[in-house]
């Protein structure tokens, strides 16, 4: 027996409307799962952000600590190089170096001749230099830093204002 055309055009509008529906929660669905993923790249920068900035604070705070490794392999006595106890105080020095260039610390390369870029030098002094090209490296003062393309510390150097004629 067959339906009347009343009741079997109302189960059609209602399946018409259950379709409907589905499209809507699928959509919505859909839309909501793009949010999740957004939200979830959002925080990943977010955390990664912040770890850089914490390497940062920690890495400004320990430069000093490696400026004095450097300043006290400047004065070993000639009579201590080859100790065994300066050797591992060198070890400990190349170990920390080594952590903070596994998390992208770099020294910016210098070295006396060099042409001086402001943007990554800082000139302690200018001097009259008959070796040396006006605005060129007469010598590093302390080592600069950076980390990925950021500057930390620019390179502390002393600059030729070239001849004294």
């Amino acid at each position: 027996m067959r339906k009347p055309d009343k009741q079997n055009n109302r189960e059609q509008k209602e399946i018409e409307g259950l379709k409907i529906k589905i499209m809507e929660l699928e959509n919505g669905w859909k839309r909501t799962q793009a949010d999740f993923e957004n939200f979830q790249k959002r925080n990943d920068e977010m955390k990664s952000r912040w770890a850089e900035e914490a390497n940062l604070e920690l890495i400004v705070k320990i430069l000093p600590v490696i400026d004095n490794f450097e300043r006290a392999n400047l004065y070993i006595p000639d009579n201590l190089k080859g100790n065994d106890w300066v050797k591992g105080v060198q070890l400990i020095e190349k170990h920390l170096n080594d952590i903070l260039t596994q998390i992208g610390l770099q020294k910016i390369a210098a070295k006396s001749g060099d042409e001086f870029d402001p943007n990554i030098h800082e000139a302690v002094s200018s001097e009259s230099n008959d070796h040396f090209k006006p605005n060129h490296i007469i010598a590093i003062t302390e080592t600069g830093y950076k980390l990925g393309s950021q500057i930390i510390r620019p390179t502390k150097v002393r600059v030729s204002k070239g001849n004294k004629n």
